[in-house]
């Protein structure tokens, strides 16, 4: 193991040690905003693993950094070089089985006084994702499931709206990334994302690398090998997998057509235009 693997061991170790102690997390909180250049948040299941797998192959070609090292574990790159920028990937606590819509309503502070990027992901497709994620403990068809967490559908579109109106006040602050525009044109999306942060001399070649690296057949390849060994695999179902089939649109093979029109609804009265999706609100 080496040194640097060995110093985020400690660190993890520490951290779960101060989270039984009074005010601990809160603790944690302060010294993980102290320590991160740029938080990457993104409600789950919008691909957010791809985005840091492209990221930090892009940040160990750039920096130098081990060939060994853990692609997903950006946040600590900067132990090997601290030219890399710290990097913490985030949901905020949002989940859409274990957070409500009110728990959605409010975005802590900590968040919004460092450069973010902000992936997101039509919703309809997150819900959807999240469904095949949980179905090896639920072994449920989809309507099923989705009766089990009415709210899952709000929380994500709760979460959403709440973030439009931070972007309107942190505009400089905050990236949006939209995971359709990322599948469309990873090299320019990726490009997009080095430029705000800024690294600089970032090459052409070297965003290629990382787009490569990042595929869905050789992140698939990856994830047979073990590579992202701290993800639960419960079998070799590809639907069980974390890196699944990174498609667009899925919601519309798999989802009742009645629930469908129904999440339509919400998404027209609740979504912003902002993120693109379509039907949205009309502010």
């Amino acid at each position: 193991m080496s040194p640097p693997s060995v110093v985020s061991g400690i660190r993890r170790a520490a951290a779960r040690a101060l989270r039984h102690l009074p005010y601990g997390i809160r603790l944690l909180d302060v010294y993980e905003s102290w320590r991160t250049d740029v938080y990457l948040i993104s409600f789950p299941k919008c691909g957010r693993m791809w985005l840091v797998v492209m990221i930090g192959k892009l940040l160990q070609i750039r920096f130098h950094l081990p060939d060994d090292i853990d692609i997903t574990d950006i946040a600590m790159f900067p132990e090997y070089n601290k030219n890399s920028p710290r990097i913490q990937p985030t949901h905020t606590g949002a989940h859409p089985t274990f957070s409500t819509p009110d728990q959605m309503k409010r975005i802590p502070r900590k968040y919004l006084s460092h450069k973010t990027i902000f992936l997101v992901r039509d919703p309809r497709d997150s819900i959807v994702s999240q469904y095949f994620r949980n179905k090896p403990r639920y072994h449920k068809p989809i309507r099923d499931w989705l009766s089990e967490y009415p709210e899952a559908f709000m929380t994500a579109l709760t979460f959403y709206d709440t973030w439009s109106k931070e972007m309107n006040k942190y505009k400089k602050n905050i990236l949006l990334v939209r995971y359709e525009d990322l599948h469309a044109e990873p090299e320019k999306q990726l490009k997009r994302i080095t430029d705000w942060l800024p690294i600089k001399n970032v090459t052409d070649h070297e965003i290629k690398q990382s787009v490569e690296f990042a595929s869905l057949q050789h992140m698939q390849k990856l994830e047979k090998k073990g590579h992202f060994d701290r993800i639960k695999k419960s079998n070799n179902d590809y639907a069980y997998h974390h890196v699944r089939k990174g498609q667009m649109g899925e919601y519309k093979e798999v989802l009742p057509a009645d629930i469908i029109e129904e999440w339509n609804c919400l998404m027209k009265r609740m979504l912003p235009a902002v993120y693109g999706y379509k039907p949205c609100r009309r502010d």
